[in-house]
């Protein structure tokens, strides 16, 4: 099954252009990971700007917003046609929980991670 870029998604990926938003060495900290790991979850308070970060470092380096997948928990993961092969950017937003760690969600995500860490050395 095919889940489609939703607007939401859209809009998240547009954002990229706020104009409030400054790399910082944070930043290129965390690009310097992502290009190591291939995979990279970002933490902090709510309105830190993990969101918008994680739209610029999506679309660094000329990925497409057609490529980008935006999961919002554990399940959406388990419906994406990863023989499709056409998302070369997984984005998780609020991965544990928005506002502090939720034990649930992390409880759903342990078993989606493997897979997806396995899938992104594969490249899908």
């Amino acid at each position: 099954m095919y889940i489609p870029i939703t607007d939401a998604t859209i809009r998240f990926l547009e954002n990229k252009a706020d104009i409030h938003f400054i790399k910082t060495q944070q930043y290129d900290k965390a690009r310097e990971l992502l290009n190591d790991k291939n995979i990279l979850i970002l933490t902090g308070n709510p309105r830190e700007g993990k969101t918008a970060m994680a739209a610029h470092l999506a679309l660094e380096g000329g990925t497409k917003k057609e490529n980008c997948i935006k999961l919002e928990c554990a399940r959406d993961w388990e419906d994406v046609d990863w023989s499709l092969r056409c998302f070369t950017t997984v984005i998780i937003d609020d991965i544990f929980g928005g506002i502090a760690l939720d034990h649930g969600r992390l409880r759903e995500w342990k078993s989606a991670l493997m897979p997806l860490n396995k899938a992104q050395r594969n490249k899908c």
